[in-house]
């Protein structure tokens, strides 16, 4: 570059540049230098030439040379206007502001839309209410900045620092990438419709910032506070909540997948509807929370706080729970809480429950389905027998035995249509039987019920075929009976010592005599066998 006379700037940008270095060119600041500085009022420290918005107004370029310097208004890589009080009073909209120093300056209302600042150091300035939309902050210092009712969007803010800003009501609708937010004060600003992408928002505070229909992948939450802030229908994916407070906020059809949740605050919150597939809630804290059709398949709810949740619907395929804590108010159906004796719990996925197809059952994708070479009835039912294992056990380890009960019967019963499914018809009718004779050994009252039924049976017919003789030679026939009364007494008495002990006082005659008297016996001693295990099972509990 040829010398320059000793009345101009000369100020170069970038400072050491090299051929073929991006950018291709390097720029000189031919704007007259102050007193003795070898730099011009933008380019000299402040430090040694004080600074006045007039002077630096003064020193901006004519019009026609602002035409050639397109897409920007004005170069002034490098500035350096740091610790000033500019406000709005000078408008620095598409200026190329590279690398400048604006850090400690009041720069409240200004317009700095469109404004190249790449690089540049803007810390510790006060920004409150100015125009940064569609502005280019990739690797800017913004940290320990005040930006209260900024409007940064449509900016490119990747790699940006925002660590420790106040960024309270700011529109921040624009794509974060790599961006720092440490421990920025984000409370009630918008960053709807964005991007997070590789975002550090560690212990910042979000409380009641609206994030809907934002994307969000790979970004740091831990320890901030999004109480009370709006994530509807947000795309959030492998990112990291562990310890963030999310109590009261809004996840209404929000996609959540293989997040980190542990020991999240998640009090009140509305997972409605929301997609939270391999998240992690261990630990968390979900009391009162709202997972009703909510995508909890391949889940973790492990030591997670479920008192008082509402459960309804959601996909529990695969979901870990144990250690998870459960009360008399958690909801697993729409009719009711867990506690209340009359409701009958359904999991989305049991036959009995709604939807009322197998495809929108499992919520399984139509090829997925398609390529799958069970069909979606058999799906339906091994996920159903499953979720009702776990929930079975999530009953037991919170002591509720009526609920546990109802799980494993359900389970029995999912089994039971599983084999009918698949064919296998002598276990089929094997689990039937279980079924009608002690409800799978959950029913003391179908024990004895059957056991009655079975003496009452076997009464009848003793009563009825005439073959039965008393020691004194007399035939028990019906008419007999009705001659004697004493008679009906003493087939009964018969009946019931073989059914409990194997012989009476009356004999049997004949063959027929002989089969009815040989089943009785070997009936009793099995249902007696049964009612025995099931009082062992209800002691077990």
């Amino acid at each position: 570059m040829s010398e320059l006379p000793s009345s101009r700037c000369g100020y170069t940008w970038p400072t050491d540049h090299e051929v073929d270095d991006p950018p291709f060119h390097q720029g000189c600041c031919w704007r007259k230098s102050v007193n003795d500085s070898d730099y011009c009022i933008w380019h000299t420290n402040p430090e040694v030439e004080s600074k006045s918005v007039e002077a630096l107004q003064e020193a901006r370029v004519p019009p026609e040379i602002r035409k050639k310097t397109s897409p920007y208004s004005e170069l002034l890589y490098g500035a350096n206007i740091s610790n000033l009080v500019i406000k709005d009073e000078i408008s620095l909209k598409r200026v190329a502001l590279n690398q400048s120093d604006l850090s400690g300056t009041r720069l409240n209302d200004i317009n700095l839309s469109e404004a190249d600042l790449r690089g540049a150091d803007i810390s510790e300035s006060n920004l409150a209410g100015a125009n940064l939309s569609e502005s280019n902050l990739e690797e800017a210092d913004l940290s320990d900045t005040d930006l209260p009712d900024a409007d940064l969007s449509k900016a490119n803010l990747r790699y940006t620092n925002f660590s420790n800003t106040n960024l309270h009501g700011a529109d921040l609708r624009a794509i974060f990438e790599e961006a720092n937010l440490s421990d920025a004060e984000i409370a009630f600003a918008d960053l709807s419709g964005g991007g997070l992408i590789s975002v550090d928002l560690s212990e910042a505070r979000l409380h009641s910032a609206d994030l809907s229909d934002t994307t969000i992948h790979d970004a740091n939450f831990s320890k901030a506070d999004i109480s009370h802030a709006d994530l509807s229908e947000a795309d959030i994916t492998d990112s990291d909540f562990s310890y963030a407070r999310l109590n009261n906020a809004d996840l209404l059809g929000t996609t959540l997948t293989e997040t980190n949740l542990h020991h999240v605050d998640a009090e009140g919150v509305d997972f409605t509807g929301a997609d939270l597939a391999e998240s992690s809630f261990s630990g968390a804290d979900c009391e009162s929370a709202d997972f009703k059709d909510a995508v909890l398949v391949q889940a973790s709810l492990e030591n997670a706080n479920l008192v008082n949740t509402n459960l309804t619907g959601s996909y529990l395929f695969g979901t870990r729970l144990e250690g998870a804590r459960i009360n008399s108010t958690t909801q697993l159906t729409a009719t009711g809480s867990i506690g209340e004796l009359t409701v009958s719990e359904r999991c989305r996925y049991d036959i009995d429950a709604p939807p009322d197809t197998p495809e929108a059952s499992v919520a399984m994708e139509a090829n997925e389905l398609k390529n799958s070479p069970d069909s979606p009835r058999v799906i339906q039912l091994r996920r159903a027998r499953s979720t009702y294992r776990r929930l079975e056990k999530l009953a037991q380890q919170n002591g509720f035995s009526v609920l546990q009960s109802r799980m494993f019967k359900r389970r029995q019963e999912m089994r039971r249509h599983l084999l009918h499914e698949q064919g296998e018809r002598t276990r089929w009718l094997f689990a039937e039987l279980q079924r009608w004779l002690f409800v799978y050994g959950e029913s003391f009252r179908r024990v004895l019920s059957v056991s009655a039924l079975t003496i009452s049976l076997f009464w009848i017919l003793f009563t009825i075929t005439g073959t039965l003789e008393t020691t004194d030679g007399i035939i028990v026939t019906a008419s007999s009976v009705s001659e004697e009364p004493l008679l009906a007494w003493e087939t009964l008495y018969f009946t019931i010592s073989v059914f409990f002990a194997g012989s009476g006082s009356l004999s049997p005659t004949g063959t027929f005599g002989q089969i009815l008297t040989a089943s009785l016996r070997a009936v009793g001693p099995i249902l007696l066998a049964l009612l025995i295990f099931v009082l062992g099972r209800r002691a077990a509990k």
